[in-house]
């Protein structure tokens, strides 16, 4: 919730003075659904959760380092990083067989 309304007290019409703030936002995002994933899964139970992780994992990598390269740059590392964390759980379902009855959502 803070992290929302950070957010939204920084949206500035300009991309270019926005771009910090959105993505330090989206920083805390992919930390915290790691943290969820990583912590709120049992043990014991045979989860799809490391695929899962990896592909929050890459995307925060990426973000972090668009956020530290600068917004001439970082722009595009930044947009490489959503598109990966929007795509790959799509290749992901196509490729490996998940065990739906572990996921949290329905297809």
């Amino acid at each position: 919730m803070f992290v929302m309304v950070y957010l939204v007290n920084n949206i500035n019409t300009e991309w270019r003075i926005t771009f910090q703030h959105f993505n330090l936002a989206m920083v805390a995002m992919l930390v915290d659904l790691i943290m969820q994933y990583w912590i709120g899964t049992p043990k014991d139970e045979e989860s799809d959760k490391k695929p899962f992780i990896l592909i929050l994992a890459i995307e925060l990598l990426l973000a972090i380092v668009g956020l530290l390269v600068g917004y001439q740059i970082g722009i595009y590392i930044v947009i490489v990083g959503y598109i990966c964390g929007f795509l790959l759980p799509l290749l992901m379902y196509c490729m490996i067989s998940f065990k739906l009855d572990k996921l949290t959502f329905r297809i």
